[in-house]
């Protein structure tokens, strides 16, 4: 008999991880992300292997699953590696995931790889409110009064928006 252990995504034994794999190469995106997951963690014995964690976030990115972005962004950030951060977050924040927004406002509310940009933060912030995240009032309440309501005579905001739209257009996503 299989030992069987419980993960968050399911109950995994070698079998079902052959399963996930072969779906995964067919295109299937929660199996992708369940991959990436797996290789990040080194849950349930799968090795521990970033290159092939992001390749199965990317693949389930590009499937439709904007969570696995974030999560990538996530185990970079984790890592050490804030560019990397960057560019992931950015790509789901753009998808419509806001808690990438909120951690793209963090990296550039701290300084995180960067100078302190407390006028790109609350722009992130305010799009993960605009994206429904609750946290994000709070963010913008406490940074407001420190940031211009323009960048060179436009809205912050409206250029993330234009972002937004570009990306959309641009897009790998089905």
């Amino acid at each position: 008999m299989p030992e069987i252990k419980k993960t968050q995504f399911l109950f995994l034994t070698t079998q079902t991880y052959v399963d996930f794999k072969e779906n995964a190469e067919n295109g299937g995106s929660h199996s992708q992300h369940i991959l990436g997951h797996l290789h990040c963690t080194g849950e349930h014995n799968t090795s521990v292997d970033f290159k092939q964690a992001e390749y199965w976030y990317t693949e389930a990115f590009k499937n439709g699953r904007i969570n696995a972005k974030k999560d990538l962004g996530e185990v970079c950030r984790e890592n050490g590696d804030v560019p990397g951060a960057i560019i992931h977050f950015t790509d789901a924040a753009l998808a419509g995931q806001s808690k990438a927004a909120l951690a793209l406002g963090e990296i550039h509310e701290l300084g995180l790889g960067g100078p302190v940009n407390k006028t790109e933060a609350y722009a992130w912030y305010e799009l993960a409110a605009d994206d429904g995240d609750v946290e994000a009032g709070p963010l913008i309440e406490r940074l407001q009064p420190t940031v211009p309501e323009t960048l060179d005579g436009k809205n912050r905001k409206d250029i993330l928006k234009q972002k937004r739209i570009e990306f959309f257009n641009n897009s790998v996503l089905p």
